[in-house]
């Protein structure tokens, strides 16, 4: 913790607007049974009440009520708003037998090892009463199964903890599902809902009725409703899915998709009972949505569905009679209208992420290692791993030219059917490249590194412009520039499917507007941290003049434009436009040009409108990537929308660049929902059952895939360090440091291996005819089909290259190697330390800071040099700072701000004055 002066856990909740409900009689009466309209109680006190053999407790905040009747043991969850409790949960007992037409996965009937934990406890009573917290233990009976459930609750605290542990009967184990099952009180689907995943129709037909979301996707996973100011959220124990494991010789085994030459070995001992959430809003057995949690396995299939076959075929064997599971159920009636989610966000770090934090691993050696390890293996020749372009110096995964009488450049794709090209697109971007090899050549003192920095920032600059707008693909071996790597079809269709241009003389005649858009963003990003080339602003004031000639009144712009100059309609209306609000903020800072700015602000009001609301991140990669879902595609059973991380990357940074333009708070406000939203898509565990790779800390791509560390987090860096400095936020500060280390996970070397880091890297390199995989490179995500696997390598720029250029390099130029701010109560450890405490007692800092490298399996075991930087000092003067246990070095504040320091073998911090 940190001490003094610095606070390093800060609070959960958000001030936000208050509901407010009629206490009428008739409302005390139907809400409360103890008197639910009385004097506000003590939001510090823990209260229970029994009346014969009904069981009630709260804290002032929340309540629950627990009622033995003939179907099993009610349960009902309140929140208050204002002086009056609201009801929010209740258990859920579907009838008997189930109505015609209902949806099956709640009949008990089909086989005898479905077991609905509400149906079985029934004896209650108060375990532990105490200042701190209260407990409500209740067991029974389901079949010969014993059941027992306690929940927790706990002072100042809006929710409740529930521990379920069952004893199978034996001597055979056999389990389809164990289940909590529960109803949110409102009918229909609520405005606001979130899952880990979709259920759309798969690649079988429509099968949702028998899909679930399976932990094959428990990032971060949560269930979450909210309509208006009433919320429920359901959060699985994730400690428990980990120390409560049970294998099974059929567990995880039946897939959709067969092993292939990408899947790793299977480790018997991670072949576990799954745990999966069920959320249906037309169950047809209750007008309310229906959620549940518990032991329940599926069948994946592509890309990416979790099936539960209702027809007695899911019984699983189970090594072990004792199971148990837990969860978080948190309800509120005066939450801020859709934004309950930042509640469950935060806390899901605060519990799991800050704690997995502390683990040295993903990073098994300094920064400037990595960076001199990845640009050694992608500048130099790779062999059968990415072939040679014929007419170019083979140099790799590097492509270099002349162009116009100038040297040009950039990473080229790794896939064979894309091998000559270089991108400036939505994925993979040289741009984006070009401030990562700047910032390494000025690092590691390569003047070559410069040089490429400069070369990518020429290639964009020679994409031709029509009316502003550009191409953003160069075919190296065609000499030639194609818009991008869709050209949607030009005839609307709700069923229409778009599919990646692969097909030999492929060419595409429609500019991609958010690749635009982050490309001239990147290039003005360029400008301002690096070198003032006097032709970019210039060419992105033409992009500029060009896209605002598109923007449309409600402020959207196209997704695509033709050649013709005409925008197109797929996804005309959706989360794209975050990009180009992104750019315009960025040149109205470097331009101060108005229109610029309120083009922008359009965009902004078209984005807090109609996508941050509902989180509505409607962007491509539902819909043209892997999964190739149609344009029509909807979730009938949760009523969620599909959702994409590249956009709300793009939305999170274009309200950063507006709040800078303008200083309005209302710009911040909207980022921070969105890096709260985006942290619902950030690993924040480290599940057993992801063993082809350490999972921690990386990114999904969409809610309709199931990618783990996919490329897409080393974008997440730059913008959340941003954030968290401006917003004082500890557990922004310590995502962004794991999304950072995060992006070097999938590099192959044998420190890797060593620390159990990324163990299979061979599988990813299968597919050539090689003896040992290049060291330094990596694919662009694992376990991409529902099991484990490691995966293909399609880019440096969406693997390797750009987790050392965007994820460390950014994360090193922000915050050094270590970073504190003594007034925002900010402290973190970047390159391979720990901070455990910051203490300012009067003019001496003390720091008690460690390395913890030499922590892994195979330690680093060379001393080696980074930088502090400490910020927010009360004054410029003078300071005594104390590194761990060393003697007191007496510095000024100046110097504090880039202060070197060498980390020895043994993890102790020493000045390096």
């Amino acid at each position: 913790m940190i001490r003094a002066v610095i606070r390093c856990i800060r609070p959960l909740s958000r001030a936000g607007g208050r509901g407010s409900v009629t206490c009428s009689v008739l409302a005390c009466i139907a809400t409360g049974l103890f008197g639910a309209c009385g004097p506000p109680a003590d939001e510090d006190s823990l209260r229970v009440r029994q009346e014969q053999s009904v069981v009630e407790i709260e804290n002032g905040l929340v309540k629950a009520r627990f009622t033995p009747d003939s179907s099993g043991l009610r349960q009902e969850f309140f929140a208050r708003t204002g002086g009056t409790w609201e009801r929010v949960v209740v258990s859920f007992h579907p009838e008997r037998p189930l109505p015609e037409g209902a949806n099956k996965l709640y009949d008990t009937r089909i086989t005898p090892h479905r077991y609905l934990v509400n149906e079985g406890i029934h004896s209650v009573r108060v375990e532990r009463q105490g200042e701190e917290e209260l407990r409500v233990h209740a067991t029974g009976r389901l079949g010969m199964a014993h059941v027992a459930q306690t929940v927790t609750l706990r002072k100042g605290q809006p929710r409740f903890h529930f521990d379920v542990q069952a004893v199978l009967p034996g001597p055979s184990i056999r389990l389809e599902y164990l289940l909590s099952t529960f109803t949110f009180e409102r009918e229909g689907t609520p405005t606001f809902v979130h899952t880990p995943g979709m259920r759309t129709p798969s690649f079988l037909g429509d099968d949702t009725d028998e899909q679930i979301i399976g932990d094959r996707i428990f990032y971060a996973p949560a269930v979450i409703l909210q309509e208006g100011s009433l919320f429920a959220a359901l959060a699985p124990d994730l400690d428990l899915i980990n120390e409560s494991r049970v294998t099974s010789p059929d567990a995880r085994r039946r897939m959709n998709i067969p092993r292939n030459t990408f899947s790793v070995p299977i480790e018997e001992e991670n072949y576990t009972m799954p745990t999966g959430i069920d959320l249906n809003v037309r169950t047809g057995l209750t007008g309310k949505p229906v959620f549940s949690f518990g032991w329940i396995d599926n069948v994946p299939t592509h890309h990416m569905r979790w099936l539960h076959p209702n027809d007695g075929s899911m019984v699983r064997t189970l090594d072990g009679e004792h199971v148990r599971y837990g969860f978080d159920l948190f309800v509120k009636a005066d939450a801020p209208t859709s934004r309950g989610y930042q509640d469950v966000s935060r806390f899901q770090w605060e519990r799991y992420g800050r704690k997995e934090f502390q683990d040295p691993r993903p990073q098994a050696m300094p920064f400037e290692e990595y960076a001199r390890l990845v640009y050694e293996a992608n500048l130099n020749p790779l062999g059968v791993v990415q072939p040679p372009v014929e007419g170019y110096e083979d140099q790799g995964s590097w492509l270099e030219w002349v162009m116009g009488g100038e040297p040009v450049g950039g990473y080229r794709n790794s896939a064979s059917f894309w091998l000559d090209i270089v991108s400036n697109g939505k994925w993979w971007n040289t741009v984006s490249d070009a401030s990562g090899f700047y910032f390494w050549g000025e690092k590691l003192g390569d003047g070559s590194l410069i040089q490429k920095a400069r070369q990518t920032i020429n290639l964009a600059l020679h994409a031709p412009q029509q009316e502003g707008l550009f191409p953003v693909i160069y075919k190296g071996s065609e000499h030639r520039w194609t818009g991008n790597h869709f050209d949607p079809s030009p005839e609307k269709a709700p069923n229409y499917k778009a599919h990646f241009l692969t097909q030999p003389g492929w060419s595409s005649e429609s500019y991609d507007v958010a690749a635009m858009s982050r490309t001239a963003a990147h290039l003005i990003g360029f400008y301002q941290k690096h070198e003032q080339d006097e032709r970019i602003i210039p060419y992105a004031r033409r992009y500029a003049d060009g896209l605002l000639s598109f923007l449309g009144e409600n402020g959207t712009v196209p997704a695509w434009i033709t050649y013709g100059m005409k925008p197109h309609w797929v996804l005309r209306e959706s989360a794209h436009p975050g990009a180009s609000m992104w750019f315009l903020a960025t040149l109205y800072e470097v331009t101060r040009e108005e229109k610029y700015l309120h083009g922008a602000e359009r965009i902004a009001a078209y984005m807090m409108r109609n996508v941050l609301p509902r989180q509505n991140w409607r962007d491509l990669e539902f819909f043209f990537s892997c999964a190739q879902n149609p344009l029509s595609t909807r979730d009938v059973h949760q009523g969620q929308p599909p959702r994409g991380v590249l956009s709300m990357l793009w939305g999170m940074r274009g309200f950063a660049a507006l709040y800078r333009a303008t200083g309005e708070k209302d710009y911040l406000d909207a980022g921070e929902q969105v890096v709260d939203y985006m942290g619902l898509y950030q690993t924040v565990w480290d599940p057993h059952y992801v063993y082809a790779a350490y999972a921690f800390g990386g990114s999904d791509t969409d809610n309709g895939e199931a990618a783990w560390l996919n490329g897409h987090q080393t974008q997440w860096v730059e913008p959340m360090i941003w954030y968290a400095k401006t917003l004082g936020r500890q557990d922004i500060l310590e995502r962004a440091v794991a999304a950072a280390h995060a992006s070097v996970t999938l590099i192959h070397h044998p420190r890797h291996q060593a620390n159990d880091i990324w163990p299979y890297p061979e599988e990813t390199f299968s597919i050539f005819d090689i003896e040992e995989p290049p060291w330094g490179l990596g694919p662009e995500n694992i376990s991409h089909e529902g099991h484990p696997q490691s995966a293909a390598r399609t880019s440096p720029s969406l693997g390797e290259g750009s987790a050392v250029s965007t994820g460390l390099g950014e994360a090193y130029r922000a915050l050094g190697g270590a970073y504190v701010d003594v007034s925002k109560g900010l402290a973190v450890g970047v390159n391979g330390l720990r901070i455990q405490g910051v203490a300012l007692r009067e003019r001496t800092l003390d720091l008690d800071i460690e390395g913890f490298l030499d922590e892994l399996d195979v330690p680093w075991e060379k001393p080696y040099a980074t930088e502090l930087r400490i910020v927010g000092l009360p004054d410029g003067g003078n300071y005594d700072l104390v590194l761990g246990n060393a003697s007191p070095v007496k510095v000024v504040a100046s110097q504090l701000a880039r202060f070197p320091v060498v980390v020895h073998p043994d993890g102790a911090v020493r000045s390096a004055l």
